[in-house]
């Protein structure tokens, strides 16, 4: 697929691509279980890749992928009740349409995304009350915004004093303890509006990867719960 398509650096068509669309032929899989493993399977690949696919190739992807699958034909998918919410919410907010679906679609198989800042606003205004695709009942979600760049790296991770074995808690360490000994079903997502460095960014590899835990100074490491992450570049 690298070949054809332009060379853009937020494409990825690698083996981490691949574990993207696994992860969402599974959910649609369990979600659908009539659907027939090729309809199932070209679904996956839209989910996955679409909405990373700029307008330009976005005609010559769909091609690539029909010529994959050519005896089976993808039909516009809706989710119902959740595509007219966000479609409500594009228009009370003057966003562009389709903006919050495809953020939406990103938000399922991912655990983390990279926005650019007209993204993210639309992100945060989705979030604010997002809509369960099971039902039609509007789940909680907790959000939480911080400039990593505002404040030094001791305070956003905390510090240990190894003299005084004293620990003092970070900013974005006590969000992370807040979300994780919470008791309540919210969803919980973390947005860093802010430059993203490696003087702050290094702290996120266990939290970012399968691991999926937070290592503190102190040698402490938080397991994380059901959290997204979000990044903001200009």
């Amino acid at each position: 697929m690298s070949v054809f398509l332009h060379v853009k650096d937020h494409y990825d068509f690698s083996i981490r691509a691949v574990k993207t669309v696994i992860s969402v032929a599974g959910n649609l899989r369990r979600e659908h279980p009539n659907l027939g493993q090729e309809l199932i399977c070209l679904r996956a690949i839209h989910e996955a890749c679409v909405p990373r696919i700029l307008q330009d190739d976005l005609k010559l992807f769909s091609d690539i992928v029909s010529d994959l699958f050519p005896n089976t034909k993808l039909e516009p998918a809706s989710d119902g009740l959740l595509e007219k919410s966000l479609r409500i919410i594009s228009n009370t907010k003057n966003l562009k349409d389709g903006l919050l679906i495809s953020v939406f679609s990103c938000m399922r198989p991912l655990n983390f995304l990279l926005f650019c800042y007209e993204v993210l606003g639309a992100a945060i205004t989705a979030l604010e009350g997002q809509p369960s695709v099971r039902g039609g009942v509007y789940e909680a979600v907790q959000i939480y915004v911080l400039n990593p760049k505002s404040i030094t790296v001791r305070q956003l991770y905390g510090e240990y004093d190894s003299q005084t074995h004293q620990w003092t808690e970070g900013v974005f360490s006590a969000l992370i303890r807040e979300g994780t000994t919470a008791v309540d079903k919210k969803k919980r997502w973390y947005m860093f509006d802010g430059p993203v460095d490696p003087v702050w960014i290094d702290g996120m590899n266990t939290v970012l990867d399968d691991n999926k835990k937070l290592c503190l100074p102190s040698g402490e490491v938080i397991k994380l719960t059901d959290v997204r992450w979000t990044f903001k570049f200009d």
